[in-house]
């Protein structure tokens, strides 16, 4: 039973006794600059506000689409490593998303690999599309890439380790 506690302290910024998040004072707004922080202090590929514009609109479509356990749309790689970078804070990532949502709910992280990914992926993408087309936007194509094909269906492209380089698409250094 000890380990369950280990494991959740690790994985949540609360206890395993609070079934109900804290909620986060109703002006609460997420804090985008700490996220540009790590981002800029991982790579100097890309410009983290672009990065940083990406994953709102992911996590505006998770919210959209109340796919707040993860089991409808999976990101790209290059989001899903911004949302790793998020992650590897968990208390301000936890502050974060309920500030985003305006709720006590969390957009939970929930991997998925192979064919589930890349089906998970074009739903995703697919939604991106639309929402851009109807606002009159363009899709950044670097962090909305069309997707490819698996070569082999167990292929795992990271393991969300520390020691794994954040992948961010080559265009410009952060700043």
């Amino acid at each position: 039973a000890k380990y369950k506690v280990k494991i959740y302290t690790v994985l949540s910024a609360y206890k395993p006794y609070q079934t109900i998040l804290p909620a986060v004072p109703e002006d609460a707004t997420p804090d985008w600059d700490h996220l540009w922080n790590i981002l800029n202090a991982r790579s100097h590929q890309r410009s983290c506000w672009d990065a940083i514009r990406q994953y709102k609109l992911f996590l505006e479509l998770k919210m959209e689409h109340d796919d707040y356990k993860s089991e409808k749309f999976s990101p790209s790689v290059a989001i899903d490593e911004i949302w790793h970078a998020h992650l590897s804070f968990l208390d301000r990532y936890q502050r974060d998303i309920q500030a985003f949502t305006r709720s006590n709910k969390i957009i939970e992280h929930n991997p998925v690999l192979g064919e589930t990914a890349r089906t998970r992926y074009i739903a995703c993408r697919e939604a991106h599309i639309a929402r851009m087309n109807r606002i009159g936007r363009e899709v950044d194509l670097l962090y909305w890439p069309e997707p490819k094909e698996f070569k082999d269906k167990k292929e795992i492209k990271h393991d969300g380790d520390s020691d794994d380089g954040l992948y961010m698409p080559d265009h410009s250094s952060c700043g």
